[in-house]
C-alpha cells in the first residue's frame, strides 16, 4: 500500500471545499480537527472546564457549543439551502439553528467533515473536480 493515499491538502482541511448535496444545493466543508476547530473549542469551552471534568456540563450547554464551534470552523457556507420552501441564504447565526435543529444535517456535516477522500490533495483529484464543476452548473 502507498501511504501517499493518506495525503491531504491542510489548506483544504482549514479553508474548505464545496460538496454538491444534490443538483441545487452544496454546503462547503472544512476538516473536522482543523487547527481553526481545535483553538476555538478550547476557546469556548474554557469557561466550562470545572463542568467537564466532573461530567457535570449539561446536554443542551454541550450541544450548543458544538454547533456553535461547527457554524465558525467546520460548515462555512452553503448555496440553495431552503427551509419549509424558502431560500436561507447562509450565516453563522442560522448554520448554529439548523445544525441544532436538524439531527441529520448535522451528523451529514460531521460526517463529510471527517471524510479523507473530501480533503485529498489536488493533483491526486484534478480530473475528478473538472468533472465535478461540470456537473454542479459552474
Amino acid at each position: 500500500m502507498d501511504i501517499t493515499r493518506f495525503r491531504t491538502e491542510e489548506d483544504l482541511e482549514i479553508e474548505g471545499v464545496w460538496v454538491n448535496l444534490d443538483s441545487a444545493s452544496r454546503i462547503k466543508i472544512a476538516r473536522q480537527g482543523n487547527p481553526r476547530y481545535r483553538t476555538l473549542f478550547q476557546k469556548k469551552l474554557a469557561p466550562y472546564r470545572s463542568a467537564v471534568r466532573q461530567g457535570t456540563l449539561d446536554e443542551e450547554t454541550a450541544e450548543q457549543l458544538l454547533c456553535e464551534v461547527m457554524a465558525e470552523t467546520i460548515l462555512l457556507d452553503w448555496e440553495g439551502i431552503e427551509e419549509g420552501g424558502k431560500e436561507v441564504l447562509y450565516s453563522k447565526k442560522e448554520a448554529v439553528r439548523f445544525l441544532k435543529t436538524y439531527k441529520d444535517f448535522k451528523d451529514l456535516v460531521q460526517q463529510v467533515s471527517d471524510e479523507m477522500e473530501v480533503f485529498r490533495q489536488r493533483e491526486d483529484d484534478e480530473a475528478g473536480k473538472t468533472s465535478e464543476s461540470a456537473s454542479d452548473g459552474s
